[in-house]
């Protein structure tokens, strides 16, 4: 009996099983991944399984190195930071054992639930609503490429929501509430006396600053800065009474705060007036 096997679905479907697989395994080991990697890795491991099936007369032991060995360390080193001939052994071990056990439950749902059997009518010939196998590896390609992507981005919504927090800020026994965002990238300091420094909005902050405000000399500080495409500049502060910061359940107060007035916004979207240094006591 003569099998034919169309290269072009073989790639596709080895295309798509190496992109699972890898990124399976960059979730278990918890490796840097990048869609531009992964997608050239498992290109690079489909095209050297299809070099396999046009060469079925190569010698065996040479098969078993290229295809065991030599083509997964390379699909590995591609898709991954190469951290040492340890670790590149481990993710090679580790990518056959969730290979083995991937494979294993597929064809468990495969064979043991409705599931192949809608598959396959989905691709009989006289079915009107045919779906090409093409089709379907395509939208898994997308999906798999898409996945690792959009849990990076919901992880960091989620990292920065959590950094950002209700501030109340005294001023002259003036109080204001508004929104603070720890910033671990704050390392603004006062010169003199070398105090870490938030950064507020003016324009949030104005309603309870008093306009004769340079009759403040003890209060009023000024404090040079370096910014991307700006060499220096310089920012007015106001040393606040107390800030007060509430998080995680807890209410932290800081004395004598330095507040640098930004003239503009700090979010885009108007999420928090104040950015606010990690390493302080109010946080």
């Amino acid at each position: 009996m003569k099998v034919v096997i169309y290269i072009d679905t073989f790639f596709l479907v080895n295309l798509c099983m190496n992109l699972i697989l890898l990124t399976l395994l960059g979730k278990i080991h918890k490796e840097p991944m990048k869609a531009i990697r992964l997608l050239v890795s498992s290109g690079v491991g489909a095209l050297g399984a299809c070099i396999l099936v046009i060469c079925p007369h190569m010698n065996r032991l040479i098969r078993y190195i290229f295809l065991y060995i030599v083509l997964t360390g390379l699909m590995i080193r591609i898709a991954f930071l190469y951290r040492g001939i340890k670790r590149l052994i481990s993710n090679i071990v580790s990518l056959y054992l969730v290979t083995f056990l991937l494979g294993g439950i597929l064809n468990y749902i495969y064979y043991n639930s409705s599931i192949g059997a809608y598959l396959a009518n989905l691709q009989h010939p006289d079915n009107p609503k045919k779906i090409y196998l093409t089709v379907i590896l395509v939208t898994l390609i997308v999906a798999t490429l898409l996945l690792p992507w959009l849990v990076s981005v919901l992880d960091d919504l989620k990292s920065r929501r959590n950094k950002i927090c209700p501030v109340t800020v005294n001023f002259e026994g003036q109080t204001l509430e508004l929104e603070g965002l720890i910033d671990t990238g704050n390392l603004l300091k006062e010169p003199i006396s070398g105090k870490p420094v938030m950064i507020g909005e003016y324009d949030a902050l104005k309603s309870i600053i008093p306009h004769e405000i340079m009759h403040y000399k003890t209060k009023l500080k000024v404090i040079p800065y370096h910014s991307i495409g700006k060499k220096e500049g310089v920012l007015y502060g106001l040393v606040f009474d107390e800030v007060i910061v509430k998080q995680d359940g807890e209410s932290r107060c800081d004395k004598d705060v330095i507040v640098a007035l930004y003239q503009g916004r700090l979010s885009s979207r108007e999420e928090y007036q104040l950015i606010l240094y990690e390493n302080n006591e109010a946080c």
